[in-house]
């Protein structure tokens, strides 16, 4: 289909949607038959409630309550979007909300807070205009067909000095709970949010295998992650200092478990003598780590849960026993860039069989 827009007919009424969008829409339907509920009735509770003379702040309203915090775990991302740069349209009318006024928003987001800001607005907006279609507004969507800033795809991962660095600066680090969290970010390559939410139950130390519900991925698939010997015995000592349900817990979060490392990652990052790291690079460090290893693409998207359409089918096929193997030489190759080669580490492979020494290669720089 290449982008072209198709006629879809979605619950009572139709919308002119991209194959992306409809894709969307479909997500949202299997997530409401999930909770029991009827996507169609769901619906109907807010079509016909959205006029051209509603405020756009009503609008947000509706659209965090009935939406976001229905569908979306990242809700809170949303938020703090609207409120830093579309709070300022609280008290307009949609139907005065135009084009214009949103392209000259969006290329002022860009000059101050960045093009991934912007189209991060954009896409939030356009969201929030294809509901109110949905729930009864005859106006146009200002944001389709709207020339959004070029993507660059980022590269940054850590390379064996930096790699060193990191590693150092991490030992002497003083929160042991940050420490704990950073390392196994790292060792385990998982998106920051599943880390920071990890319960002991879904833990199983002796087989090295973490499950996270489906509940909190992506896709709404349960999802194991290898536990390498590195994090096992980290997770082991932890398990001995901490007691609770949560394993990186926080009195201060009402979650209970930690939710904002920015200052602690800042630290680090100055202690390791690092600039323009992220947290989510980490991730990406782990990744690139096992293709050097020579991992092969869908195993490297089975160990992160990567979420690429054309893979999927290949990685609901993959054993878990070369995702281990992959992710064993990997960290190997990074324990040994640090100084810290692995001696022994005890594998349990499918067949319960125990491999006594994991592989290392031999990673050198680009």
């Amino acid at each position: 289909m290449n982008g072209k827009r198709k006629r879809f007919t979605l619950g009572q009424y139709p919308h002119d949607l991209d194959v992306e969008e409809a894709r969307g829409k479909a997500s949202e339907y299997l997530s409401l038959i999930r909770k029991g509920k009827d996507p169609i009735e769901f619906e109907k509770g807010e079509v016909g409630t959205v006029s051209g003379d509603m405020t756009f702040g009503r609008l947000w309203s509706l659209y965090l309550e009935r939406h976001a915090k229905v569908f979306k775990r990242s809700w809170k991302n949303d938020q703090w979007l609207y409120h830093k740069h579309l709070v300022r349209w609280e008290s307009r009318r949609l139907s005065d909300i135009t084009r214009a006024d949103l392209s000259a928003l969006m290329a002022k987001i860009g000059q101050g807070s960045g093009p991934n800001a912007a189209n991060l607005v954009h896409s939030l907006a356009r969201k929030m205009f294809y509901l109110a279609i949905d729930w009864g507004y005859e106006g146009l969507n200002p944001a389709s067909r709207l020339k959004r800033f070029r993507k660059n795809s980022r590269s940054r991962y850590l390379r064996p000095p930096e790699l060193k660095r990191f590693w150092k600066a991490l030992e002497e680090f003083p929160d042991p709970t940050f420490r704990d969290f950073f390392a196994c970010c790292l060792l385990t390559g998982q998106r920051r949010g599943n880390v920071q939410s990890m319960r002991w139950l879904e833990t199983d130390l002796a087989e090295g295998i973490w499950t996270i519900p489906g509940s909190e991925t992506k896709n709404g698939e349960e999802m194991r992650v290898i536990l390498v010997p590195e994090v096992v015995e980290l997770l082991r000592k932890r398990k001995t200092r901490i007691s609770g349900e949560w394993v990186f817990p926080s009195k201060r979060a009402k979650s209970g478990h930690i939710e904002t490392p920015k200052v602690p990652w800042e630290n680090l990052c100055k202690m390791a003598q690092l600039e323009d790291l992220w947290m989510h690079d980490l991730r990406r460090t782990h990744g690139s780590w096992q293709a050097a290893a020579g991992a092969s693409l869908p195993v490297i998207g089975k160990s992160l849960g990567h979420l690429d359409q054309t893979s999927t089918a290949i990685y609901a096929r993959l054993d878990l026993e070369p995702v281990r193997k992959s992710v064993m030489k990997a960290t190997g190759a990074m324990m040994e860039a640090v100084g810290r080669a692995r001696e022994k580490a005890d594998v349990v492979d499918a067949g319960g069989e125990r491999e006594k020494k994991a592989d290392v290669v031999d990673v050198t720089e680009e």
